[in-house]
């Protein structure tokens, strides 16, 4: 990427050209001219213009993408306040996002903030003092929480927090690549090259609907502390301020070409700022207004919410503006009313819940830190969908997914921090009926919880460490019981058994479980492949059927999903030489059991089905197994080469003469 430098100043002149009819962008103001005093949660930018997209089918390498800016952020219009940026002394500055006398308003708990300046005041400090809008709510904070808003920014924080006494051995140089350089940075005259880093995990969809498949990327561009502590490498910048340079995009590429099919610029700032343009949460992808496309969802911990379509424009009414987000955002039906709605948190403890229009349909402050994003499950059992938020105080909060309110008797407290996305998870026994689900966590204090969902009475496990991963849910061992996957910081893995039966909708392979669908799917919405079509076999013949089992019960009276869009591949390794996958794609218009056909490949190989399925809104399941075509031909042979032989011995056994002949004797007759 790079990014306009001003030979007049060490602080970034940005150049933008997004806008060619506004050489000078502004930076946006949120009120709405026809309401003087507008609610906060409507204090949306509606006229954004999208983000420059490119379409680069010849630079494969996200490193050297190159971004032209005039603002921090591609929404943003200018306040008439500010300065040019254009002037020699410009600074990259946060926007304003609100003015002071909306924080009267009372009609919702979310504000978002700014310091306030007497006019007078303002009017002698313009030219200096630029005050960067931060998210606040009305609900204090706990004394343990106040202190973890600044938890990513210290790293000493954490120093006392990891022990090393569990490990059996340690290398510090484990950490770091001391082969790794960064690419040569070209020297420009108008232009600065900024290293790109991918800090989450990317997701592969075929967002166009084109059959091929693509891998959604969240780059976040900056220079690297401690890779330019060394001369050496500060030198090939040439005196740049390494600081002053963060930027946020989405990188899109085309799996089956290997290259870059568009990028998207979505922020810019510095690394000194409240707010910098870090891209931490994995994009979710959901298909938000029904074109048979999916919509990619990101935040950014410059506090924006953006939604981009499949060419990577942002849609109208986005993006929406909170704290610092860096849990990825959630898709799913919250309220029951057969919709997709989004699910926000922040770094100031707020979680919003938004229609895919963008308006907000609720609020809530949780009054800590929320590290990563909620999950969604009906905790307690009464038929309602609920949002399970963990933070970083060590309460785990129970909201009701239709207005937010917390549900009791939570929120849930540990002895310690939550730094990971909580499991929720069925754990009846065999045969019980309780209702509810189990809450299933590590904290900060060494335990691993597994809380009950309808009373919150929970179990705990002394593990002595600490972990920031999901704890992970799957059939490991070969059994007909549910284990559960821990693992520490100190390099650990645990696994525990649980009494609970295994199913294939109760597991939790991957904490965004391919698509960033957090929603529990037992007993709710999904699809598996049922134990007679799963037990592994070895299949001959021309063809094999596959039977499936479409579930999708808990949207009452809203009505079902469907169309189900469903799509099974036979997934072949490289010893085959035709193609490698081979797909059916049925529609089904209601949930059930279903059989659908395969063929089978030629060769003696392995092979795996996987099953998938999209609902009317776009929201992905899926599920595999594994067998074996032709790989026990040689009993063929076997029986080839044994059954003539078997056939010999039964026709001399059967035909052999019943009456018995004398044997013919040689002797001399002796009485001549």
């Amino acid at each position: 990427m790079r990014v306009a430098n001003s030979s007049n100043s060490t602080t970034p002149e940005a150049h933008n050209s997004l806008n060619a009819s506004n050489p000078t962008p502004e930076v946006h103001n949120p009120l709405n001219a026809s309401n003087p005093t507008p609610e906060v949660h409507n204090s949306l930018n509606t006229s954004n213009p999208a983000p420059e997209v490119r379409n680069d089918a010849s630079n494969n390498t996200v490193s050297t993408t190159e971004i032209q800016r005039d603002v921090q952020n591609a929404s943003n219009l200018e306040d008439p306040g500010k300065k040019d940026v254009s002037q020699a002394n410009a600074e990259i500055s946060m926007p304003h996002n609100i003015s002071s006398n909306t924080s009267s308003n009372s009609n919702t708990r979310r504000r978002l903030l700014e310091e306030s300046v007497s006019e007078s005041g303002s009017k002698g400090n313009d030219a200096e003092d630029v005050h960067a809008a931060t998210v606040e709510n009305d609900g204090g904070l706990e004394a343990d929480a106040d202190s973890s808003f600044e938890l990513f920014r210290d790293s000493e924080e954490l120093a006392d927090e990891y022990n090393y006494d569990y490990d059996d051995y340690v290398n510090e140089t484990f950490w770091g690549d001391e082969e790794w350089t960064e690419a040569q940075h070209e020297k420009l005259e108008d232009f600065v090259h900024i290293d790109a880093h991918v800090l989450c995990t990317p997701v592969i969809a075929d967002i166009d609907n084109d059959g091929v498949s693509e891998m959604i990327v969240g780059v976040s561009y900056f220079f690297d502390p401690e890779y330019y502590d060394n001369p050496e490498h500060l030198k090939e910048l040439g005196g740049i301020e390494i600081g002053k340079y963060v930027a946020g995009g989405i990188v899109v590429f085309n799996l089956e070409t290997k290259q870059v099919k568009w990028t998207a610029q979505l922020d810019l700032s510095t690394d000194s700022g409240n707010f910098r343009a870090y891209i931490y949460s994995s994009p979710t992808v959901v298909d938000l207004d029904g074109d048979g496309h999916l919509d990619i969802l990101v935040g950014t911990s410059y506090g924006l919410f953006y939604v981009l379509d499949h060419k990577g424009k942002v849609r109208e009414k986005f993006p929406l503006e909170m704290a610092e987000i860096q849990g990825a955002v959630v898709a799913a039906d919250i309220n029951d009313d057969g919709k997709i709605e989004l699910v926000t948190t922040d770094t100031h403890g707020n979680v919003a819940a938004w229609t895919s229009q963008g308006k907000e349909i609720w609020e809530a402050h949780v009054k800590s830190l929320v590290p990563q994003g909620a999950t969604i499950g009906d905790v307690d059992g009464d038929g309602h969908t609920d949002v399970v938020v963990p933070t970083i105080s060590g309460n785990i909060y129970v909201l009701s997914g239709k207005d937010g309110s917390t549900v009791r008797p939570y929120p849930y407290r540990t002895h310690g921090r939550v730094m990971n996305q909580v499991l929720l998870v069925n754990l009846n026994k065999r045969g019980e009926k309780k209702k509810g689900l189990t809450i299933v966590t590590t904290s900060f204090d060494g335990y691993l919880y597994l809380i009950d969902g309808p009373t919150s009475c929970a179990d705990v496990v002394d593990i002595g460490e600490t972990s920031y991963s999901m704890v992970l849910a799957d059939n490991v061992d070969g059994g007909d019981d549910l284990d559960l996957i821990v693992t520490t910081m100190n390099g650990n893995v645990f696994c525990f058994s649980t009494p609970s039966p295994h199913h294939p909708l109760k597991a939790w392979r991957s904490s965004n479980q391919v698509r960033n669908n957090v929603a529990h799917r037992y007993g709710r919405e999904g699809i598996y492949v049922t134990p007679l079509s799963r037990t592994f076999r070895d299949e001959e013949g021309k063809s094999f059927w596959v039977e499936v089992e479409i579930v999708d019960r808990y949207r009452f009276p809203s009505g079902s999903q469907a169309p189900y869009n469903v799509t099974i591949s036979l997934l072949v390794p490289g010893n085959y030489q035709g193609e490698r996958t081979i797909k059916q794609n049925q529609v089904f218009d209601r949930s059930g059991i279903h059989r659908i056909k395969l063929p089978t490949v030629g060769v003696r190989t392995a092979g795996t089905v996987l099953v998938e399925m999209i609902d009317k809104n776009g929201l992905y399941f899926s599920d595999d197994f594994s067998l074996t075509f032709h790989m026990y031909y040689y009993k063929l042979l076997k029986w080839l080469l044994v059954l003539p032989m078997l056939g010999m011995f039964g026709i001399l056994v059967i035909l052999r003469p019943q009456d018995t002949m004398p044997l013919p004797s040689f002797s001399r007759n002796t009485d001549l």
